[in-house]
């Protein structure tokens, strides 16, 4: 005979307590709910209309919202064989994917961050500027370097920048870094200014798995 698989779903579901009781009557709509209350021992209960007419649930059972958006009692151990917690973390590609990223922010931050001190400990060490200098040029030529110093060098390459491990970067890294793909030239750079004059101008990477470089 053939054999038949029962396809994965995911269901929603409150197990009957009666900490969650509320809970559970907050979730089944009203139209579906029955009754409910406690036996003299204390348990919980209540009936649910259910596509098959109405279905009591006990203290220990659980409530099942469907594919279909349909509302059922269900018994502990058939739930416990059945079911298992869906799994919400984000795929593991992705996970990495998202680490890179971050990783190549903090990265360019920390570039950043270590000119700029390189920067003033210089500025420190220089001291003050000389007598009879013009304070205008002088702290206009201050600010051209914290410029420069705060933008990245500039760097150039004709293959698509990858990590260490040869894996290309992504989009988003690509972004995060601030490299650019000149078509004219097909050359990567990232920082400034432009290292060449070009007819074509530099362009951002429409998309991380097809680069414009040929």
């Amino acid at each position: 005979m053939p054999k038949y698989r029962k396809k994965p779903v995911e269901i929603e579901a409150v197990q009957l307590t009666p900490e969650t009781f509320r809970d559970v009557i907050a979730f089944v709509p009203i139209d579906q709910f029955g009754a409910g209350g406690q036996h003299d021992d204390g348990r919980v209960y209540l009936s649910i209309r259910t596509l098959e007419g109405t279905m009591r649930a006990d203290e220990g059972d659980w409530i099942i919202r469907g594919v279909q958006g349909e509302y059922y009692p269900c018994k502990p151990d058939i739930f416990a064989a059945t079911y298992e917690p869906a799994d919400n973390t984000p795929d593991t590609a992705e996970q990495e994917k998202t680490t890179r990223v971050f990783a190549a922010l903090h990265r360019s931050a920390e570039d950043d961050v270590t000119r700029v001190i390189n920067l003033y400990e210089r500025w420190a060490a220089a001291g003050p500027p000389p007598l009879g200098t013009s304070i205008a040029r002088w702290w206009d030529a201050r600010l051209v370097e914290l410029h420069d110093a705060i933008r990245p060098p500039m760097r150039e390459q004709r293959e698509r920048p990858t990590h260490a491990d040869g894996t290309p970067y992504s989009y988003a890294e690509i972004r995060a870094e601030g490299w650019r793909y000149c078509e004219g030239c097909r050359m990567w750079s990232t920082g400034a200014p432009d290292p060449h004059q070009c007819p074509r101008p530099y362009i951002r990477v429409a998309s991380a798995d097809q680069p414009k470089e040929q």
